[in-house]
Parts: C-alpha cells; sequence; structure tokens
C-alpha cells in the first residue's frame, strides 16, 4: 500500500496497514493496548518465550502525538501493565507519522502517587489526563523520536532494524518493574530443569521463588549474596540452610536434569544481576515471588508502605510520641520486615517469621541498612512454636515472663489471614482446607475460639490476647472479629479495650482481591470490659424505644457528634467505646406503661468502635461507626423465621444466605433451587401469606449499595414490631424487589434445579396495562396489588377482615418505578414474534433475557449489550426511578433497626 493512502484508513485498518509496512519481522496484535508488537523467541524451532517489543498508540488522520502517548501511559498504568514485562519502546502514531520514545524513561511515573490511574484513558478532558499530559510533555519534548512516513520512511525502517531486533540488542535488564514478570518466565522454562520434587519441597517450606532469588542476585553463575537461604554454585544449587551442632551450616544440595541447558538459555537473554540500587527491593518484596496460599498460610503479604506510616502515626497518637523509646516492638508474623520499616530504635525491635528464607532475606537487609539487630530476627512459628524454646531470643523471653514488662511489649502485626473455608466452600463450589487451621494453639482452644478458628488471624489474636495478656496488640487485620457471625464465641473472650484505629480498602494491597475494609486496630490486651448496665432513661422515637448513652468514659461535647437522636458518638481516637441501647420490646398500647415494658425487655447494650476512614491514595473520607456483633444484636434471619410458611403452596422462592453487605449478592427471588440451596437451607418458600416480609427482607439487603466500608456490616432483626404499621414502607419495598436486579424469577428454568415452580406468579400489570397478547396464568400479585390478600387467622401482619378492600396505595417515588417499568413490559409484547417465542407470562428477567441476550458461557449480558437503543434507554430510565426509591427506603432501614450505626 502506498504510505499516502494511510490517510484514508480507519483505525483498525490503519494500524494493520501500518504493521505490515513497517513491523513485518514481528508479530502484531492489539487489545486494551492498541497496537502491540512481539517477537517470538525459538529453540532449536521450539517456542521458548515471546518478547514485547513495542507498546503503542495509534490513532487515525492527524493526531496530537503526546495526547496518545499520555492515553497509552494512562491505560498502562489501569491496568497495572507495567508489572509485566515491559517493551524497550512505548510508541504513538497516526496516519502521517510514528513516535518512538524508550519505556524506561517514562517507568518512573507509575510509582507516582499524584497520577490518578483509576481514570478513564481515552478522556482527554479529566484533570488526571490533563495534569498527566503537563508533567510529562518536557520530557517527551526532549526524548521523543518522531519519523514521517513519506519524509522518513528509510530512517524509520532503520530504526526499527536497528533498536527493535533481538539481534542488534543486549540482553533484557530486570529491574523492580519486571523482575515478577521475569519470575513467572524462569518457572515456566528453568524450573522444571532443576532436580527437586517441588510438591514434596514445598510442604517443607522449600520455594521455588528462593531459588529465582539465587539465579537473578547472581553473577558467573555463583550468586552473589551468600546469606540467602538458597545460593546458586556454578552448576548447583545449596538449599535448606540449616545450623549443625558445631555452630557451622549444613545445606542440602541438587542439579539439572538436562546439563543446565535451560538453564543456560534462560538467562543469555536477561542481564543479571539487577543494578546495584535494586537488590533491597527485589529480595524485600520476595512476597511477589509466593503462591497465593503459602502466602494466606504465611502472611507474606507486604503492607504498602502508606499503611506502615499510617499505622505508626496512629501508634505514636495512641501510645505517645515516644513510644519507640518506651516500649519494645515485636513483629511476630514479620515476612521480610516491611513492617518495621520507619522505626528507628533498632534495640526495641525484634522480627520473627515462619519462614527461614524470609530470616535470610532479613538479614542481608540488615547488611544494607535495615534498623534491626540480627540477633534480634528469628524463625518462629508462632501457632505451634513454645514462647521460651532455645527459639526465642532470650531477652525477649524475659519481657515474656515478665507481667509489668508485658504491659511495655507492642505486638505490631499483619497477620496471615488465611481460612479453612472460604465463600466458594459455602456456596458449594470450593473445598475446605483443613490443614489450614490445624495448628497446636488451635487443638488447645477450639472450644474458646468457635468457627472463628478457621481463620489464622483469629488464632493469633487469641494466644496473644490468653498467653501475653498485657501487651499492646497493634493489628491489620479484615473486621471480621468485630462483626462476623463466626466469631461470636472468640467475642466472648477476646474483651481487649479498644484505643484506636482507622480503615482501608482491601485491593490497596498488593495481590488482595475483593471490595471490603482493612482495619489497624490498637488494643490494651490487659484491660477487662466487662460491661456494666447502668439503669438507663427512657427515650421514645417514632414507636421505637431506645435508651440514652451510656459509656465507660464520658464523652465530652467538643469532641463528640451530635446526632438527630440526640446522642453522642465518639469520633475522637482515644475513645474506648459508645454504646446506644435499643429494645426488642414489642408496641405500646395504652393499657401497658414504661415500667411494664422494661420489666418484660431486659436493657442489653449496644457496643461500638470508631474508625477513621481512608481511601487507597491515604485521603480521608470521616468516621465510621462499627457495629460490635454480640448476643443482644439478633441477625436478621430472626426477622424473617416467623414468616416462614411451608404449609401453603409456594408461589416462588427466597434464595439467601449470610446476614451481612458481602453475601447480599447470593440473596434473590426465583422460581428454581439447586440442590445445593435445598441442602444447605439456603432457600425458603414465598406463599401468598409471606410476600410482605420476604420483600421487605430482600430490599433491607439490596436498597442499599454494597461498598468496600459496609462489606462486613451486618443486618439485624429490628428493634421491634412497629415496621408493620409502615404501609408506604412495605409498598415501597414491593415495589423496589418487583423490578429490582435480583429479582430473578424466570421461566426459563436452570439445567439442573432441586425444586422448581412452574408458573410466574408475579406480573405487577394487567393483560389490558400492557396490551398483552395473551391471558396470564395467574393474577396471585395483580390481586395482592388490588388489597385481595388471603387471610391468615394467627398473622396479624394483613389487614382485618371486616375492612373494605383497598388496592395498595405507593408513594410519588413508587409509582415512578412503576410506570417505568409498564414501559419495558409494553415494549416487550408489542414486538414482533414473527421469527420468537412469545411467552404472555413474561417476567422482568424473561424480558431483560430477551433484549439482551446471553454470553458464550450463559450468563445474561449486561444491558449495554442489547442491540435495541429504545429498551436501553427505557431500560435506565427504571434504574434512574430504583435510584430515587432506594433514597426513600434508607433511612427506615436504620429507623427500624435493620442496619445500625
Amino acid at each position: 500500500m502506498d504510505l499516502t493512502d494511510f490517510k484514508k484508513l480507519s483505525e483498525e485498518p490503519l494500524k494493520s496497514s501500518v504493521a505490515k509496512a513497517f513491523f513485518e519481522n514481528f508479530d502484531f496484535s492489539g487489545d486494551k493496548i492498541d497496537f502491540i508488537i512481539t517477537y517470538n523467541h525459538k529453540n532449536k524451532g521450539k517456542p521458548l518465550w515471546v518478547e514485547p517489543i513495542l507498546w503503542a498508540e495509534g490513532k487515525k488522520g492527524k493526531s496530537e502525538i503526546f495526547k496518545s502517548l499520555t492515553q497509552l501511559i494512562l491505560t498502562i498504568g489501569k491496568h497495572k501493565f507495567y508489572t509485566h514485562f515491559p517493551p524497550p519502546y512505548l510508541g504513538a502514531f497516526d496516519a502521517f507519522s510514528f513516535a518512538f520514545v524508550p519505556y524506561y524513561k517514562l517507568d518512573f511515573i507509575f510509582t507516582r502517587s499524584d497520577i490518578d490511574f483509576s481514570v478513564t484513558p481515552s478522556n482527554q478532558t479529566s484533570e488526571s489526563f490533563k495534569h498527566l499530559l503537563n508533567e510529562i510533555t518536557p520530557l517527551l519534548e526532549k526524548e521523543v523520536l518522531i519519523f514521517d512516513y513519506e519524509m522518513q520512511k528509510q530512517e524509520l525502517k532503520a530504526f526499527i532494524k536497528d533498536n527493535l531486533l533481538y539481534s542488534k540488542r543486549s540482553k533484557i535488564p530486570v529491574d523492580k518493574n519486571n523482575f515478577v514478570h521475569v519470575y513467572f518466565k524462569w518457572v515456566e522454562h528453568v524450573k522444571p530443569s532443576i532436580s527437586i520434587e517441588w510438591q514434596q519441597a514445598k510442604k517443607q517450606g522449600i520455594l521455588d521463588a528462593d531459588f529465582y532469588l539465587a539465579d537473578l542476585l547472581s553473577e558467573s553463575n555463583e550468586t552473589i549474596l551468600e546469606s540467602l537461604n538458597t545460593i546458586l554454585k556454578v552448576n548447583h544449587y545449596k538449599f535448606n540452610k540449616k545450623l549443625n551442632n558445631f555452630g557451622a551450616f549444613n545445606f542440602d544440595e541438587t542439579s539439572f536434569n538436562d546439563k543446565q541447558q535451560a538453564h543456560s538459555n534462560f538467562w543469555s537473554i536477561y542481564e543479571r544481576p539487577p543494578k546495584r540500587e535494586f537488590w533491597d527491593y527485589i529480595i524485600q518484596r520476595r512476597d511477589l515471588l509466593v503462591s497465593d496460599d503459602v502466602r494466606e498460610r504465611k502472611g507474606a503479604f507486604f503492607t504498602p508502605k502508606i499503611w506502615v506510616e499510617k499505622s505508626q502515626e496512629y501508634l505514636a497518637k495512641i501510645l505517645g510520641q515516644d513510644y519507640q523509646d518506651e516500649y519494645i516492638i515485636w513483629d511476630c508474623a514479620g515476612g521480610t520486615g516491611n513492617l518495621l520499616s520507619g522505626l528507628i530504635n533498632k534495640a526495641n525491635l525484634y522480627l520473627s517469621t515462619l519462614d527461614k528464607s524470609d530470616v535470610s532475606i532479613v538479614k542481608e537487609r540488615i547488611k544494607n541498612g535495615a534498623k534491626l539487630l540480627e540477633n534480634h530476627v528469628f524463625q518462629f512459628d508462632f501457632l505451634n512454636d513454645d514462647f521460651f524454646s532455645e527459639k526465642v531470643p532470650k531477652s525477649l523471653q524475659e519481657i515474656l515472663k515478665d507481667q509489668e514488662k508485658l504491659k511495655k511489649l507492642i505486638i505490631y502485626i499483619n497477620p496471615p489471614y488465611a481460612e479453612a473455608s472460604t465463600t466458594a466452600t459455602r456456596h458449594g463450589t470450593g473445598n475446605n482446607k483443613p490443614e489450614v487451621a490445624t495448628t497446636t494453639f488451635y487443638t488447645k482452644n477450639k472450644s474458646e475460639l468457635g468457627s472463628a478458628g478457621r481463620e489464622l488471624f483469629a488464632q493469633f489474636f487469641m494466644r496473644i490476647y490468653k498467653e501475653l495478656n498485657g501487651v499492646t496488640l497493634a493489628s491489620f487485620s479484615t473486621l471480621k472479629n468485630l462483626q462476623g457471625s463466626n466469631f461470636k464465641k472468640f467475642r466472648e473472650v477476646f474483651k481487649a479495650e479498644f484505643k484506636g484505629g482507622f480503615m482501608v480498602p482491601a485491593d490497596s494491597f498488593d495481590n488482595v482481591k475483593g471490595q471490603f475494609p482493612i482495619g489497624f486496630l490498637v488494643w490494651n490486651t490487659k484491660a477487662d470490659l466487662s460491661f456494666r448496665n447502668p439503669k438507663p432513661k427512657l427515650r421514645e422515637l417514632k414507636g421505637n424505644y431506645r435508651f440514652s448513652e451510656t459509656t465507660t468514659l464520658s464523652p465530652k461535647k467538643a469532641n463528640s457528634k451530635y446526632n438527630s437522636l440526640q446522642e453522642f458518638l465518639p469520633c475522637n481516637l482515644d475513645m474506648i467505646n459508645s454504646y446506644k441501647n435499643n429494645t426488642s420490646a414489642p408496641k405500646l398500647t395504652n393499657s401497658k406503661g414504661q415500667n411494664e415494658i422494661l420489666q418484660q425487655n431486659p436493657l442489653k447494650l449496644q457496643n461500638r468502635i470508631s474508625l477513621e476512614v481512608f481511601d487507597s491514595f491515604g485521603g480521608f473520607l470521616g468516621t465510621k461507626n462499627i457495629v460490635i456483633d454480640d448476643e443482644n444484636n439478633k441477625p436478621i434471619i430472626h426477622f424473617l423465621r416467623p414468616f416462614y410458611d411451608k404449609k401453603t403452596e409456594p408461589i416462588a422462592f427466597l434464595r439467601m444466605i449470610g446476614a451481612d453487605f458481602q453475601n447480599s449478592i447470593g440473596c434473590f427471588l426465583t422460581l428454581t433451587l439447586t440442590p445445593n440451596d435445598v441442602n444447605t437451607a439456603l432457600s425458603t418458600p414465598i406463599t401468598t401469606q409471606n410476600i410482605y416480609p420476604i420483600f421487605l427482607y430482600l430490599t433491607i439487603r439490596h436498597c442499599i449499595k454494597a461498598t468496600w466500608q459496609n462489606d462486613r456490616d451486618q443486618f439485624y432483626a429490628p428493634y421491634n414490631d412497629a415496621w408493620q404499621d409502615d404501609n408506604e414502607f412495605k409498598n415501597n419495598a414491593l415495589a423496589f424487589m418487583l423490578f429490582h436486579t435480583q429479582n430473578r424469577i424466570s421461566l426459563n428454568a436452570s439445567k439442573t434445579y432441586a425444586k422448581r415452580v412452574g408458573i410466574n406468579h408475579f406480573i405487577p400489570f394487567s393483560e389490558q396495562e400492557v396490551n398483552a397478547k395473551e391471558r396470564y396464568t395467574s393474577h396471585v400479585l395483580l390481586d395482592f396489588l388490588k388489597g385481595k390478600t388471603p387471610k391468615k387467622e394467627s398473622d396479624n401482619l394483613f389487614d382485618d377482615p371486616k375492612k373494605e378492600i383497598k388496592p395498595l396505595e405507593f408513594s410519588e417515588n413508587a409509582l415512578s418505578v412503576f410506570n417505568a417499568g409498564k414501559e419495558i413490559y409494553r415494549y416487550y409484547h408489542a414486538q414482533d414474534f414473527t421469527n420468537h417465542d412469545y411467552n404472555a407470562n413474561a417476567s422482568l428477567y424473561d424480558i431483560k433475557e430477551f433484549f439482551q441476550g446471553r454470553n458464550a458461557q450463559g450468563k445474561l449480558n449486561p444491558p449495554i449489550k442489547a442491540k435495541d437503543g429504545y429498551y436501553k434507554q427505557l431500560y435506565a430510565n427504571l434504574q434512574d426511578a430504583l435510584k430515587d426509591l432506594a433514597k426513600d427506603l434508607q433511612p427506615k432501614v436504620y429507623e427500624y433497626g435493620f442496619l445500625r450505626e
């Protein structure tokens, strides 16, 4: 193709034409990065590895090259492609020219905290885009090489030949940005050639990551850092370093099974060792080379620097600015020691870790300036070893033996979080991992740990509380110990005094997935918080009876927030606890006085703590009260159980699980139940007798969006039965769930089900309203909406039989939801069904499937995949109406006590 024809091409043909014209010796592809050039290395015709050569952004016509490069950098940052093996060059091109810039000139950007990589890279009007463009323009003006297709065609081809062809370049350097990617290549090509049975070795704590580090940190095939637990000695490895009875070290040895050929081929491509400036970072980040199962068990998760610094700020606030001099600090799940970074009094610091290789790494770091004493770093299995064994330094043992000295010891940790069962296990799609929980400490204390014993961090906490009582515990962890239902027995024993803390998004930690909070909480384990129960004053609020606050400290008005209930809630760090008391009393009648209610319902305290909240970048978001789940707060299932109905014919099923936000996705309406739903009691029938409470239950679970901040928040049974008199709340809830995405009622049954209702009873509009072409099979919901509700003598939920039958009344926002939904139903029934099966009884879910279709895996496509633009607009209108209705429902959820704050 003539290069002048590039001007006529749209973007995709232009990319292919540029690749063919200038990169014919390479492979071309494109995905999230527009234009990817790679080279396929082979050894004797066998593919060895694919090397990235160029990442570029392409635009049709004439474009601004610097803006294209800015978009490319934001794309790389957004998807974290910088953690992959990077190419030597980045580029940008259009129909007239091609620009190159060396990758290493720009890689510093990906470690900058002031660049927001979460934005849409192509949005050139965003503040982040403008900020980055301004930052890199001076550098690009100096470093970018731009070649004009017409005027510099030969120069462009010469540049590619001289700079991009592998044969023209030296070995690929390994640095802090690509050492993990190189490791995965090493695992693929070198690891199989090492004569070790890796599965058996892994059980002994011998990991391939240490062999890789021995290779990487070597020169002339000899490991430079002799202190590592595994070292390369020309043609064999020495590993499993052990101190013998004579004070010398013994090693196991192994060699290669292919005369070191794969090893030689691999390291002929990469340059080693890395620059000296990267060594400490690489060995400190050994955690990135460790598999997830090992990381979870050993706690090898690197605490980001931002949270290390923040946690140390809180220690200073809580314990005083001189805490490093006044306290001894022990990180008993230390890994490679990054949690202790920033602490300077090395005589007062101890670090222990389960992994011997981590000990070797930390001691190597000490040689390079890490502020620790060599004899204060030791291998110790915290959940299995004896505190007074020879493993523990004598100086630390003396502290552990002395109750007064324990008061000046801080256990400062980011412990392992592995658990014996996961969400997948509970959903029937995963397996238990019993070996995770089986430790010496668990075996001796499982009755006190209860189900919490499945989680290793809970075992850490409990051993510290029971055997090192008196220390200050300062730990990162999930908030399950405060709120999780599996931690009930744990909370009955663990009565430490909360001193302060904060919470952050879990995904701000490396290799942690999911939207949930990680907290840093400081506890005084010596305090005995046997909560007293002084007689409070009764206060009435809209039919609910609440009681004035009682705290173990008297909060000062200046340091408190004053809320609409005229109660003080703490917001300062040094507040121990605050309480708001609630009864579960029945509604008062004229014949009952307050004293009688008090006699019938002994007062119980509701416990909560206050955490400051930060986003991933350390920005302060406010303060969140965490309600500590205990026997006084009954889970929401206690609200639902009285309405179970197994006698009446089901008209659908409620699928349910858990009592917190993280499990709400598993709560929905359906016509079918899987065998797992039935076997694990994750469901209950919906009948004409329990429509209100079940729809109310689902609305409560879904009207407030799940976020990382509320992920572990629990739903509770209400304070009392006052909600039953709130018809607007009940009717709004009915409207909300009829049109919510968790209404999965569908006549298209799943392939495997244990129970099924074969009729859609939940059509909210008459045949006339939506111009249906046939009569419906069922009018149950229509009758319910008209007020024709079957009565049940034992229930006080429904209208008195003597009362006049009246249609349900809905709020303005609820009617907007009905109207928006009606338009979707009408549009469906107005379709031409000549080539499609018509379903007069179609549910909203069926209608969505009709317009949106399913993907190759059989999952319902999102609305954006619908080809009908008018349907997409109707569906968007419905979502907007649901959002407005949700705002009406949310305050009621808190008012009646389904959520507490």
